[in-house]
C-alpha cells in the first residue's frame, strides 16, 4: 500500500517537473501559434513561482517536500514498481548541488525573460475559441 503512494507522490512530482519544463519551451512556440494558454497569468506565474521555491531549495540545500514524503512512504524498503523505477530515473539526476543551483537560476532568469518578452494578458480568465468564458 505504501508502495503505490509512493509512486503516485513520484508521479506527481515529474508532473510537476513536466509542467515546469513545458513552460520553459511551449511559451515561445505557444506565442508564435497563437496558444490562448500561453497567455494565461495564472499559468505562468503558477510556473515561476514554481521553479523559485525549486531554486531556492536548492540554494539553501533543502530537500523538496515531495521527495521527502516519498521517501518516507518507502521506508527502508526501496523496492519500486515499474512505473516508479522509470519515472524516478527521469526525475533524480546524479549531479553536484552546485549544477543545478547554477541550473535552476537560469531557467528562474528565462522564466523572467519570458515573461518579458512574451507578456500574459491581464484577464483573471481566458475566452475559449467558442465564445463562452472558461
Amino acid at each position: 500500500m505504501f508502495q503505490i503512494v509512493a509512486d503516485l507522490i513520484l508521479l506527481l512530482h515529474f508532473i510537476v517537473i513536466a509542467f515546469i519544463g513545458a513552460g520553459i519551451f511551449l511559451v515561445p512556440v505557444g506565442y508564435y501559434f497563437d496558444w490562448i494558454w500561453v497567455t494565461s497569468r495564472r499559468i505562468r506565474a503558477a510556473q515561476f513561482v514554481l521553479m523559485a521555491i525549486v531554486m531556492l531549495e536548492s540554494l539553501f540545500g533543502l530537500t523538496c517536500p515531495l521527495t521527502i514524503l516519498e521517501q518516507g512512504f518507502r521506508g527502508q524498503d526501496y523496492s519500486q514498481s515499474f512505473l516508479g523505477y522509470w519515472v524516478h530515473q527521469v526525475v533524480y539526476w546524479d549531479f553536484p548541488s552546485t549544477v543545478f543551483i547554477f541550473f535552476y537560476f537560469f531557467i528562474c532568469c528565462w522564466f523572467a525573460l519570458l515573461w518579458k518578452l512574451f507578456p500574459p494578458n491581464n484577464f483573471k480568465s481566458l475566452p475559449s475559441k467558442d465564445g463562452f468564458i472558461m
